[in-house]
């Protein structure tokens, strides 16, 4: 029970300030990759609205009125930092009718996957070893992704009007009010983004878009 304890205070000691000093980074490079990064999340909002309007051709998906961004804890345990995006008609989660794509946000990633990198060498040269499991290294980095994710988040806030712009809704049928959302799948999300259309605007296919 006492080496568990020191385990979790030196983990607690290498990883305190990760974040914290990774924003100062974050601050400094993401004007650089904030272009790039937007028109990747435009591409992959056009993409999953065709399949969506392909899916309201040939099956019963309703208008399209919630649209997530979900971050998979399972995905971290094979090192994969892919986002899945999933489009809902109003039945929300209780949508029968599959629309999902991925969408690669490595920028936020790459920074914890580099920590991770740093810390599994420092643990080599460390007293503790041979006491560090498999276990912990996956508790680190499942506590850790949950503290990034709020940096995604709200870069991805940052992002979303202008990627809107790009977006080309391919002639999909909208809800009165399509909600972008994001978080964990089918859990805890943040509301980023709606979508407004009237009965009038809908029959002319246009929409006002507001943040």
């Amino acid at each position: 029970m006492m080496q568990e304890q020191h385990i979790q205070e030196f983990i607690l000691n290498q990883t305190t300030d990760w974040l914290q000093e990774d924003l100062k980074i974050i601050e400094q490079e993401f004007p650089l990759h904030r272009e790039q990064i937007t028109a990747s999340l435009a591409g992959v909002l056009t993409r999953i609205c065709q399949q969506g309007y392909e899916l309201q051709q040939t099956t019963n998906k309703g208008p399209a009125a919630y649209l997530c961004i979900s971050f998979l804890r399972t995905n971290l345990l094979d090192d994969n930092w892919q986002y899945r995006l999933d489009l809902y008609d109003e039945r929300f989660y209780l949508d029968p009718i599959e629309c999902t794509e991925s969408w690669e946000f490595d920028f936020i990633w790459q920074l914890l996957q580099r920590r991770m990198n740093q810390l599994m060498e420092t643990i080599r040269h460390s007293l503790y070893a041979n006491k560090i499991r498999s276990y912990h290294i996956n508790q680190i980095r499942q506590t850790m992704a949950e503290q990034y994710q709020q940096a995604a988040i709200l870069l991805t806030g940052t992002i979303i009007p202008e990627a809107v712009q790009q977006l080309d809704t391919a002639g999909i049928n909208l809800a009165a009010v399509m909600t972008l959302l994001m978080g964990e799948y089918q859990d805890y999300s943040v509301a980023l983004y709606e979508w407004q259309c009237d009965a009038k605007q809908k029959d002319e296919a246009l929409c006002n878009i507001s943040g």
